[in-house]
């Protein structure tokens, strides 16, 4: 088990699972990259999806307008004898300057409220009625009551709402009263959201409460943050028939005006006792029900069964609690109740209650055949699917599909070239790693299936991968070393090695150099020179050192006898010449 936001997000990650089981788990909590791919992990790859019910699933959970609506057998919008009612809606928002405050720096505690209210018109139709009227120090209709026929003007004009002034709330909430009892719609609902407070106690409101429950309509309240009147707004909402939230964390305001609509009709949150009842009988209730033996369930969430679904287990008010269905290649199983013991206590208690679960997952998880051989090779920028089978059915037909880097699911065609081959092309416009799934499929059904990949590099001159062999050989007859980190370059150490090269060019060059310095040493009289040139460098050397001790000595005698020796020597030094 794992929590909801560190969910598998690529269709890579995603195809590890052979399953995966949503208990109550709100589509606001799942990653983006999960709701990008779940539906060709089902539809393309065959994953199983297996949902349970709760106050944060199905449309409590956000899956009307998710992609679970398309994956589950069950639809979020209720159809049908047990469709919702028309309904009239007053948003009641505080506009006061204390709104333009945030929560630890995020968004304002005005722009939340405005997303509040532009989220809860996802969960109207358009035949719903709706209106938003605001207030500080005065009330004012930010969006007059009005079908929800164009949804897009009604969120500009609660997108222009500007937080400024003190707060009034008593004759904002009246004025809603009013115009909501002009209303002929059976459900009729206000929400009031303040930050604040104005003054006023319950003596002040009670003939206003009195009025709203004489009228038929409900008030639920949400307060923000920590000046709000919490004990009043918490009466309010307990004596007009609705709910009270309260909430520190701004950000959790959008999820309670969406799902308290949807509370407020009644229809989706069914907290009754009932036993259910078999509508199909399916493998999934194999030997889990004895002579009509079932345990009673204490509530679901509403839901209606799609056309080709099947409803196995039904409630009393004949929607579905177990239903199944396949989707693509994989199967999805619902199951409208939860398994925490609120609604389940006695389910979890029954000694069958295992074998149940079971038999869902045996069945969801359905294991193909994968014995088919699949290959893929490169051929430029195309990709060369080949796919073997011993299964020769001649009305059997092979289909494939492809996902590259977790996006959009393609699907391509394979053709018979022999029998048990085929093959099929598929374009690779970008560098990366194609996800491949192969299915056989005879009469409808699908008989097998066969994952694959493929990892789309640079060109060809750039992959050793195929030279592995002849490269590891080259490095064992040079006897060197592979290199796996920069750390190993400075590791290496340098062979000494020997061979044999011919050098008698180079000792008869030199020999003949030397010969032709020889005679010119003896015909110059190189000799005598540099011995000449070395006597008189001596004789000076000796002078110098004799007359600094004659100096030292006070004897200028024989100084300057010294310095007449060295004149000397200077003159026969410089007039010798070579010749």
């Amino acid at each position: 088990m794992i929590n909801p936001s560190t969910a598998p997000r690529s269709i890579n990650e995603l195809i590890e699972y052979k399953g995966i089981f949503l208990c109550n788990t709100h589509v606001d909590d799942l990653p983006k990259g999960f709701l990008d791919n779940v539906e060709s992990y089902v539809k393309d790859y065959g994953g199983a999806i297996i949902t349970t019910g709760g106050d944060n699933s199905y449309a409590l959970g956000g899956y009307k307008n998710s992609v679970f609506e398309e994956i589950l057998p069950v639809s979020s919008d209720k159809k049908g004898k047990n469709e919702i009612p028309e309904i009239s809606l007053t948003l009641v928002l505080d506009r006061s300057s204390s709104m333009l405050s945030s929560d630890q720096g995020s968004f304002s505690k005005i722009s939340l409220a405005k997303e509040a209210a532009i989220r809860s018109l996802d969960n109207l139709r358009e035949t719903d009625n709706i209106g938003v009227v605001t207030f500080n120090t005065e009330y004012s209709w930010a969006v007059p009551m009005q079908k929800l026929s164009n949804k897009d003007t009604v969120s500009d004009k609660i997108n222009s709402i500007i937080a400024e002034g003190g707060t009034s709330i008593y004759s904002a909430l009246n004025e809603a009263y009013n115009k909501q009892k002009e209303s002929s719609a059976k459900i009729k609902h206000i929400i009031l959201l303040t930050d604040g407070q104005d003054g006023m106690g319950e003596n002040e409101y009670k003939a206003l409460i009195n009025d709203i429950k004489k009228d038929k309509m409900t008030l639920s309240t949400v307060s923000i943050g920590t000046d709000s009147n919490n004990q009043l707004l918490e009466w309010l909402s307990n004596n007009a028939g609705g709910r009270y939230y309260h909430s520190d964390i701004y950000t959790d305001v959008p999820r309670i005006f969406a799902n308290e609509i949807l509370i407020s009709t009644g229809e989706y949150l069914i907290n009754e006792e009932f036993t259910p009842k078999v509508s199909a009988h399916h493998d999934i209730l194999n030997n889990v029900i004895d002579e009509g033996k079932f345990p009673p369930l204490f509530g679901y969430v509403g839901t209606s069964i799609k056309n080709t679904a099947i409803e196995i287990m039904t409630s009393h008010m004949d929607e579905p609690v177990l239903a199944a269905w396949q989707y693509g290649i994989g199967r999805v199983v619902a199951f409208t109740s939860d398994v925490n013991g609120q609604w389940s206590k006695d389910l979890l208690a029954f000694e069958k209650t295992p074998q149940l679960f079971s038999n869902i997952i045996s069945w969801t998880m359905i294991d193909y055949d994968n014995s088919g051989e699949l290959s893929i090779t490169q051929e430029g920028s195309i990709a060369k699917v080949q796919y073997d089978t011993n299964n020769y059915e001649d009305n059997k037909k092979v289909k494939g599909a492809y996902t590259f880097e977790g996006n959009t699911t393609s699907e391509f065609e394979l053709k018979q070239v022999s029998p048990g081959k085929y093959e099929g092309n598929v374009p690779m416009s970008e560098l990366g790693f194609y996800s491949f799934n192969i299915t056989e499929e005879l009469q409808g059904k699908i008989i097998a299936s066969q994952l694959g990949g493929f990892a789309y590099q640079y060109s060809p001159e750039y992959k050793f991968q195929e030279q592995s062999n002849s490269l590891l050989a080259l490095v064992e007859d040079t006897e060197g070393k592979i290199i796996n980190s920069v750390e190993d370059i400075y590791e290496i150490k340098s062979n000494k090695g020997h061979t044999k090269r011919n050098i008698t060019n180079l000792l008869l060059i030199t020999a003949m150099l030397l010969f032709l310095f020889d005679i010119t040493y003896r015909r110059l009289g190189l000799k005598r020179y540099i011995n000449k040139k070395l006597f008189y460098n001596i004789k000076e050397k000796i002078y110098a050192s004799k007359i600094e001790q004659y100096k030292e000595e006070n004897n200028t005698i024989k100084a300057e006898k010294i310095g007449s020796l060295i004149k000397k020597n200077k003159e026969e030094k410089n007039i010798f010449k070579i010749g």
